[in-house]
């Protein structure tokens, strides 16, 4: 196996942003009259923008633009940013580590000017030569469209990636994409089991991440 770039989730990995994502969805469904449920919220996960809007749409019943729907949601979490930016254990660490060996990408579920927002605050946007949104790439995860794009954009074929996931919608994405995976599980959403044991890896947290953990891999 040769490593030559590694691509990072965003949400539930490096920020633990997933129960921001969910407090928003709710918080937008509640001011359109309906609630937002858990297994709604479990539904929407690796979604995209449009993806996940349509299904509050659906959900809720509303007769209003899908764009509405998902810059309600959108100003809801910048909000939540505003107010604390929830790094995850290691995650500013790890990126600079990998960051000093390979070339990284983000493959993100999240819009684009959310992931950059995240990214610049954070301190590691210059630590990526790439960020893609499934926004951009079509179909969100379990979709591998997103990952194929970040492939693409990194000159790198599928195979000599490795990708840090959370999710099992992500497991499942960089998988079909034909790529590595290091599973990280998230502890509000953890992962599935099949997911998990799909996995090349599976990490606690990223702390302690770098270069020695993909000797791991290519062992």
């Amino acid at each position: 196996m040769t490593i030559r770039g590694a691509v990072f989730d965003l949400d539930g990995l490096l920020v633990d942003s997933e129960l921001y994502w969910q407090k928003a969805r709710a918080a937008f469904a509640a001011s359109m009259g309906c609630s937002w449920t858990d297994s709604d919220e479990h539904d929407a996960k690796g979604l995209n923008s449009a993806e996940w809007a349509e299904l509050i749409r659906s959900r809720c019943r509303l007769d209003i633009p899908v764009a509405k729907v998902i810059q309600g949601v959108v100003d809801r979490m910048r909000k939540l940013y505003d107010a604390r930016l929830p790094l995850l254990p290691g995650a500013q660490a790890a990126v600079r580590a990998l960051h000093s060996a390979l070339p990284l990408a983000v493959a993100s579920s999240s819009p684009p000017d959310i992931i950059d927002f995240v990214l610049r605050e954070a301190g590691i946007r210059d630590c990526f030569r790439v960020v893609a949104s499934s926004d951009e790439a079509g179909r969100g995860k379990p979709s591998p469209d997103v990952f194929l794009l970040a492939a693409e954009r990194l000159n790198i074929v599928p195979q000599d990636i490795v990708v840090f996931e959370d999710s099992s919608a992500g497991m499942r994405g960089a998988k079909a994409a034909g790529m590595t995976v290091v599973a990280v599980p998230n502890q509000h959403f953890p992962p599935g089991k099949d997911a998990l044991d799909s996995a090349d890896l599976v990490l606690a947290s990223l702390e302690g991440v770098g270069p020695g953990t993909l000797a791991q891999l290519t062992q």
